[in-house]
């Protein structure tokens, strides 16, 4: 049952008394058309405290229409946050209770999950066709113009890097310098390898028995140079 006319039945059994006796909302949920939290519920209870009254004297007279109007715009007016719709639908759903009018239209509800919009097709192109950049090679199919390839800039390839004089002297400077280094260490291991071999064995001559431990560095020191010449 819709509300305007569980409405009517409200005036036709307990008749329109009940508008400025407080008791619509009560008579309206036997009828079971209230959901939860539903704005007709509020508007109702609303009008069974501060508007039930002044309608019921507005809607008992002629001409009506105007003061009805004058209480429909001030319950919109201090009840901002309810659904004007909603509004409309409950005062007008009184009207036709009362037979002022024949019909009423209910609101739709509102949209919760929208479905989702349907995406366009894109536009494939033939793959021996290419696509005209212009109005004019859109045309080139008669043989008026064609789209015409454009030509690739090629940059000049770069010179090899090339070394400034003061870079290559400190290169040869550095590697001159390494060389040095490098011959001043062999000979100095050359000199550590024949004092080791040689007094390591005057002294085990003499009967000293580290002179094993300086034979021993120096047989090292032989096998490291041995591979550094041939690895």
């Amino acid at each position: 049952m819709l509300f305007h006319e569980a409405l009517h039945l409200v005036f036709a059994t307990f008749s329109r008394q009940v508008l400025q006796q407080g008791r619509l909302t009560n008579y309206l949920a036997d009828c079971g058309v209230f959901d939860t939290f539903d704005d007709r519920r509020t508007i109702c209870l609303m009008i069974d405290q501060h508007f039930g009254v002044r309608l019921y004297t507005c809607l008992s007279h002629s001409p009506y229409k105007q003061q009805f109007d004058a209480i429909l715009a001030e319950v919109k007016l201090l009840y901002p946050a309810i659904d004007p719709l909603q509004v409309d639908y409950v005062f007008q759903s009184i009207r036709f209770a009362w037979g002022k009018i024949k019909s009423v239209r209910p609101p739709k509800p509102p949209v919760l999950f929208a479905p989702p919009k349907k995406k366009r097709p894109s536009r494939r192109l033939s793959p021996h066709r290419p696509l005209a950049s212009s109005p004019k090679q859109q045309r080139g199919a008669g043989g008026r113009s064609t789209p015409k390839k454009r030509r690739r800039r090629t940059t000049p390839a770069s010179p090899p890097h090339t070394l400034r004089p003061t870079q290559k002297q400190q290169i040869h400077w550095k590697l001159l310098f390494q060389s040095i280094g490098a011959a001043i260490l062999q000979i100095v291991l050359y000199v550590v390898l024949v004092q080791c071999l040689v007094g390591g064995f005057v002294l085990l001559i003499e009967g000293r028995w580290y002179g094993l431990i300086g034979m021993l560095i120096g047989v090292i020191l032989l096998y490291v140079l041995y591979r550094k010449h041939n690895p």
